[in-house]
């Protein structure tokens, strides 16, 4: 069930409503009417997709910040530190660890056996829901880190001239690149591999950005 959430304050939707004319009172709706509406759909055994809309015209920082908590109360939200730490605190001496033999797969077993799949699972305990009903996932990520999540060799990342193996994950499955994949059927969006400096933050925006 796909819900668009256009705003999350009390305020605003009194206001849409308002503006809204001889529709069935399935628009009148309070914030707490979303929040049971996804519940109960969940409960029912639907899929869930919450889509949340900001800065409509007529919005303040008031009512913006009402519907971003709304977002943070409705969705399952999880962190966990990179289990890759303990092969090197950067990117330079993973690379170098990844090299040697095994290095690749232990590096890559850190990341999803390790991080990944704990995340996941407790995302989906959080939500109530089974980890199939996860279909799709995004990773951004910097260039070193993309080589290392998909199993490539990050050595040309180093080296001069500095060229990656690839610039750009394509849409795959979780199976093609892992056996230890908590989702084997998850179909995974990568980002670009933009550089080095804020590549992190780069690679978040452009994976956000729709397909």
């Amino acid at each position: 069930m796909l819900d668009n959430v256009v705003c999350g304050g009390e305020k605003l939707v009194d206001f849409l409503n308002g503006k809204i004319k001889n529709i069935t009172d399935l628009y009148t709706l309070k914030v707490e009417d979303i929040e049971n509406g996804a519940k109960w759909a969940s409960e029912a055994g639907l899929d869930v997709h919450l889509t949340f809309m900001f800065g409509h015209a007529w919005e303040g920082p008031a009512e913006i910040a009402a519907t971003v908590a709304l977002a943070r109360k409705l969705l399952a939200k999880g962190s966990s530190g990179n289990g890759q730490i303990r092969y090197g605190a950067d990117v330079i001496n993973r690379i170098i660890q990844q090299g040697r033999p095994g290095g690749k797969k232990n590096l890559q077993d850190a990341i999803i056996k390790e991080t990944l799949n704990p995340i996941i699972a407790n995302l989906c305990k959080s939500a109530g829901i089974s980890a199939n009903a996860i279909l799709r996932l995004c990773v951004a990520a910097n260039t070193t880190m993309n080589h290392l999540f998909v199993g490539v060799d990050a050595e040309p990342v180093r080296m001069e001239p500095y060229i990656p193996a690839f610039f750009k994950c394509n849409s795959f499955y979780a199976a093609n690149i892992a056996r230890g994949a908590l989702i084997p059927s998850l179909n995974i969006n990568g980002s670009l591999d933009i550089g080095s400096i804020f590549s992190d933050l780069l690679a978040s925006v452009s994976t956000s950005l729709p397909k």
